[in-house]
């Protein structure tokens, strides 16, 4: 899930489902801070219980 997704005018919570993955590089954090009208960003990783 990603959770907490927000910009300027909404916010969201989705659900990726099971096959939607990222490698948590420090690459992928940079490029998503590039992206134009991205202000801020960061990475949180959450174990979800089995």
């Amino acid at each position: 899930m990603l959770h907490g997704y927000r910009n300027g005018s909404a916010q969201a919570d989705l659900e990726l489902g099971e096959a939607w993955r990222v490698d948590a590089i420090p690459d992928l954090l940079r490029a998503v801070r590039a992206l134009p009208g991205v202000q801020a960003a960061r990475l949180r990783i959450v174990k979800q219980p089995d």
